[in-house]
């Protein structure tokens, strides 16, 4: 009787230990499964936020340009060598670890990103900052009106530093300023624009519209020009661009949109002296030429005149 109730004993035993290593058996293949899960979630929705922040934030008209991170760069230099905000490449880009050959957004301007989630929750948004455009002159610039904005990226520039802008200890000569509105009535010519440059007669053109240079078609005309000279805007308009031409050929430039359907924009610059979102008056001295492209064999302003999206002559509208 004694060896059965040890046997009773030892079967028990066995028992209890083989429940014991079903449950830790069973509990290892939940965490096992639950960190599967994890992982094809982390995938899944690595993918997923990655084409929003391409699909939502690269489709922004301002938010296309793309800076290939190098070796030893860091947010800081980025941002010094863009002439932009370090935070402003923050918000954009969230702080991310910045990986050699990582893409990374580069605004136009210093700014924030909002994700609208109506064009309600934008305006109490904008009521909580500071130094920001209007409303209407920030969904023109994010081609956006009150009914797209739902669910949309918006860029909302602001007042940045004077870094770029033309003062009096720039080497051009700044008594065009002094005496703009003289020279605003003296170019306006047949057809309301005023010529780009501060001289009232145009030079002439060493390029013109719809001549072929370097194997291609020009959309522009170009005025070899003396560096320093003073580039005005042709017309009242807001300023939707500036910055460095994509293919580097170009240079520094702005563009401005007026009325009608007009947009110009201005190449070839040295001293940038407006921002994203400025609204400008005819004649308002924008910039000066410099030596920025390298396009052309000589300093010149190269000027874009567009009618409702599509160049034209500029020429026939001076």
């Amino acid at each position: 009787m004694g060896k059965g109730r040890y046997d009773d004993m030892d079967t028990g035993k066995r028992s209890s230990e083989g429940r014991r290593g079903g449950r830790f058996y069973l509990m290892t293949l939940f965490i096992l499964l639950l960190i599967a899960l994890a992982f094809i979630s982390y995938l899944v929705f690595s993918d997923k936020n990655e084409e929003e922040l391409i699909e939502e934030i690269g489709e922004n008209p301002l938010l296309k340009e793309r800076y290939v991170v190098k070796e030893g760069d860091t947010y800081s230099s980025i941002a010094d060598e863009n002439e932009i905000a370090e935070s402003t490449l923050e918000s954009i880009n969230g702080n991310v670890g910045l990986e050699k050959g990582l893409e990374i957004i580069i605004p136009p301007s210093d700014g924030v990103l909002f994700k609208a989630d109506s064009i309600e929750s934008l305006s109490g948004y904008l009521a909580g900052i500071e130094n920001h455009p209007p409303l209407e002159i920030i969904l023109l610039l994010n081609e956006l009106d009150e009914d797209s904005v739902d669910g949309k990226y918006v860029f909302i520039p602001l007042e940045a530093g004077n870094t770029n802008k033309i003062d009096s200890s720039d080497e051009a000569d700044t008594s065009v300023v002094e005496n703009e509105e003289e020279r605003v009535e003296e170019s306006a010519l047949t057809k309301g624009f005023a010529f780009p440059l501060e001289n009232v007669v145009p030079p002439d053109a060493m390029y013109s519209f719809g001549s072929t240079y370097d194997g291609v078609v020009l959309d522009g005309t170009g005025y070899p020009i003396t560096p320093g000279e003073m580039v005005i805007a042709i017309d009242d308009g807001v300023v939707t661009k500036a910055g460095t031409d994509e293919e580097g050929k170009k240079g520094r430039y702005v563009t401005i949109r007026h009325n009608d359907g007009f947009e110009s924009t201005y190449y070839s610059l040295e001293v940038i002296g407006v921002t994203i979102s400025d609204e400008v008056k005819k004649g308002d001295v924008i910039a000066t030429i410099g030596r920025s492209a390298d396009y052309f064999p000589t300093p010149m302003l190269y000027f874009v005149l567009k009618k409702d999206g599509v160049a034209v002559d500029s020429r026939e509208y001076f």
